[in-house]
């Protein structure tokens, strides 16, 4: 995990570190990644103990891949007493991890990234709160699916 943060119910990082993966060193967490967990964050929104929240969140720094689970007893029983977030930087590397496993050919490219395919930068008007992901088919072997990030 790139981060990983404690939250109370009333939204206060109450613990946080990040790592960083090359140099296996703790790290603090960016401010960028802070505000991600700001009282009406979606991702510290949980309504009952099995509740999950995932996601990608765009930092300035890179991409996140997000999970956040309510705090509850072993026996997975509320109270709900605060939320678990971890993220993990969508790095180079983590997309050629997921294109080895799954034997696709996977690209990331940020939403806007000035260079990124023609076919990324279409779609930039296509996808709206009423179309929030798009799936297209390149070919006969290719589907492209398309959507933002979380935040």
């Amino acid at each position: 995990m790139s981060y990983i943060a404690f939250v109370d119910t009333q939204g206060r990082l109450v613990f946080g570190m990040g790592c960083d993966l090359q140099e296996g060193k703790p790290i603090p967490l960016p401010d960028s990644f802070k505000k991600l967990l700001a009282p009406a964050s979606a991702f510290l929104k949980h309504n009952a103990p099995a509740d999950v929240v995932s996601g990608i969140a765009m930092l300035p720094e890179a991409p996140l891949l997000m999970v956040s689970r309510p705090i509850v007893t072993s026996e997975n029983k509320g109270p709900i007493r605060g939320t678990l977030v971890m993220a993990r930087e969508f790095s180079s590397d983590l997309v050629k991890q997921f294109s080895k496993r799954t034997k696709l050919d996977v690209g990331v490219f940020r939403y806007d990234a000035e260079q990124a395919p023609a076919d990324v930068m279409s779609m930039r008007q296509a996808l709206s709160p009423t179309s929030p992901a798009i799936i297209r088919p390149i070919d006969d072997a290719v589907l492209a699916g398309y959507t933002p990030s979380t935040t």
